[in-house]
């Protein structure tokens, strides 16, 4: 326990600055995930089974024709 002040701040400010590098590079690692476009570039298969993924919900949840309720309508 012969560390003196001055040693001690220095060690509190050189945490400092390796968290601060810490943060920085968490944030750029997160700003990477959220961002599509870099998403779409490194994984483009993906992309694409998401994009088939999400029209083939769309397709059921309209329906066949897209309208068959009008038209069922009409019918009856």
């Amino acid at each position: 326990m012969g560390e003196t002040t001055d040693q001690i701040r220095g060690e509190i400010e050189a945490k400092r600055a390796q968290l601060g590098q810490n943060l920085s590079a968490l944030e750029r690692r997160v700003k990477d995930a959220a961002d599509w476009r870099k998403q779409y570039e490194q994984r483009p298969l993906h992309a694409a089974g998401i994009a088939f993924g999400a029209g083939l919900v769309f397709a059921l949840l309209l329906g066949p024709g897209g309208d068959s309720r009008r038209r069922r309508q009409r019918v009856v």
